[in-house]
């Protein structure tokens, strides 16, 4: 549990990485949102927006779209 006086107070999710070997296979950002201090993962438009968003900040870092 997050501390949290109310509301939606921060933007959050579970990076799930697939693994064969040393290699990374599979890649999957699971958005959510920390409201009252529970972290609730997001669903339909919502999730697919974050999504979207977390994929536009991979051209800053210089890494590759797949693993």
């Amino acid at each position: 549990m997050f501390y949290s006086s109310g509301g939606v107070t921060a933007q959050s999710g579970v990076l799930l990485l697939t693994a064969r070997g040393r290699a990374v296979t599979r890649v999957e950002w699971v958005p959510a949102v920390i409201s009252g201090g529970i972290p609730m993962p997001l669903r339909g438009a919502a999730a697919e927006r974050a999504v979207a968003a977390w994929r536009s900040l991979r051209g800053c870092t210089g890494l590759a779209a797949k693993p």
